[in-house]
């Protein structure tokens, strides 16, 4: 099955995983204290649009040559940070065990099998390594994958159209239907709703593969560096304007996923368009050896961002830190977590306990 070794590697959508995911992280060090859920929303939904785009990118060629395997990309996936998780939630259970909050077991066993996002219930949803809902969805991405693929890239133009517009309505339908104490657990998190998000970056990729995309991308790549700073920088303030809108005039149902997913299927493409420019600020900034190293070791950040901020609130607090030092406390967390992730990944990438894979 081909893998990413063969080919070409895209260094700027590394280095906005590094990007993203400070957004997601700052959404929870700063938790109540600052009502920032903007970061988390928005990184997911581009991690999510991401993976459909980065997977097709990926693997689409063993598809094409009948050479790819599902089991082998789910396993070989899952073996990436399967000890890690196992062993955070081992240091996030005894945590709560010293902190005298017992955990239950079936809060431990729909965690420790990744199952948790699959039942609308604030009971399970983020319950002890919350974030881990996450690789719960991903991993039933990597299951539905090849058939989603066969489906964007094998339609003709109106069957995948009239198929877009299908799942738009129904999710349009969902979302509307969806109760306000379910937005989270359901809409935001359902391994199936949230299946629209990969699905739409699969079709990107598809888009991007064509003559037309290619045309597209070729033209925005040949102009100039102060053209593509320009629209990098508005592409920030873009960014920072939604963040405006969403706490200032949108419901909670539609910034859970779906208004953000023309913003990122845009800026994936346009950083995909001009990866091989030199010349301009903002591809330089995003493909710096230090982001996109950064955004090499996401996953590892990203799984191990709670536990490492409980720790390490738990040490502040010890020592009378914690509180009343915010802006401290906010940086060392932001160090700390980074960090962690790292280390995470040097320690952990190696034990793959499916080696044949």
């Amino acid at each position: 099955m081909q893998t990413s070794k063969s080919v070409k590697r895209i260094n700027s959508l590394q280095g906005l995983r590094f990007f993203f995911c400070i957004l997601i992280i700052v959404n929870h060090i700063v938790g109540s204290s600052v009502n920032f859920e903007f970061g988390g929303e928005c990184g997911v939904s581009f991690f999510f649009i991401l993976s459909g785009f980065i997977l097709s990118y990926v693997y689409g060629s063993s598809i094409e040559n009948d050479s790819f395997s599902t089991r082998r990309l789910f396993t070989h996936q899952l073996s990436k940070f399967l000890p890690l998780h196992v062993t955070l939630l081992l240091l996030m259970t005894l945590a709560y065990y010293h902190a005298d909050h017992y955990v239950p077991w079936d809060k431990f066993f729909t965690n420790l099998f990744l199952v948790q996002s699959w039942i609308p219930s604030d009971y399970y949803f983020l319950s002890i390594n919350g974030v881990t809902w996450f690789l719960c969805d991903i991993l039933f991405f990597y299951l539905c994958f090849h058939g989603m693929y066969n489906v964007a890239m094998k339609s003709g133009r109106g069957r995948l159209t009239a198929i877009v517009v299908v799942v738009l309505c129904v999710y349009v339908v969902i979302m509307v239907l969806t109760p306000e104490e379910n937005i989270n657990n359901f809409l935001y998190a359902n391994p199936i709703i949230r299946l629209a998000d990969c699905f739409f970056g699969i079709i990107l990729c598809r888009f991007y593969k064509s003559e037309t995309g290619r045309k597209i991308a070729g033209r925005i790549n040949g102009k100039s560096s102060i053209f593509i700073d320009a629209v990098s920088l508005a592409l920030l303030a873009l960014l920072v304007g939604m963040c405006f809108a969403y706490y200032g005039f949108l419901p909670h149902r539609l910034t859970a996923a779906s208004f953000f997913w023309p913003y990122m299927l845009f800026i994936v493409f346009w950083y995909v368009s001009v990866d091989d420019r030199t010349d301009s600020v903002f591809v330089r900034i995003v493909k710096c050896p230090f982001a996109v190293g950064m955004g090499n070791v996401s996953m590892e950040v990203y799984i191990s961002q709670s536990c490492t901020i409980l720790y390490l609130n738990t040490i502040l607090d010890h020592f009378g830190i914690y509180r009343g030092h915010l802006l401290f406390v906010f940086i060392v967390e932001m160090i700390a977590v980074n960090f962690v992730g790292w280390v995470a990944h040097q320690a952990f990438s190696r034990l793959r306990i499916f080696k044949r894979y």
